[in-house]
């Protein structure tokens, strides 16, 4: 892979976990995202995913289709309260600060599939 190809590709992974809220992404973090855009990613097997309820599942992958609060409330015929609950404990099992974090560990670790274009 040519230089400039390996500049941009880094920093579009910094640019992507500054959205999700890493403010100074380390070495680690740069390289497993750039892994993941390109294709190159292990996936990791999922200790945590019987933890994972099924509605805590379908909320996580409403949430990484771009799906808000009440979308996916109506969706799973939940309350918003109990979609926003459900929200909370994923961020907790996945060791997230947030849903976009919590989606994105999802996509790290093989509970969301990486979208393919």
């Amino acid at each position: 892979m040519k230089q400039s190809n390996i500049d941009n590709l880094d920093y579009l992974a910094v640019k992507l976990l500054k959205k999700v809220g890493i403010k100074s992404p380390n070495v680690k973090q740069r390289l497993l995202v750039s892994s993941v855009l390109t294709g190159t990613a292990t996936i990791q097997p999922l200790a945590f995913e019987s933890a994972l309820t099924q509605r805590e599942k379908a909320c996580l992958l409403l949430a990484a289709k771009g799906k808000n609060l009440n979308q996916t409330a109506e969706i799973l015929g939940l309350k918003p309260s109990s979609v926003k609950t459900l929200r909370g404990r994923l961020t907790l099992k996945l060791k997230a600060a947030n849903i976009s974090q919590a989606i994105f560990e999802g996509i790290r670790l093989g509970c969301i599939p990486p979208k393919r274009t």
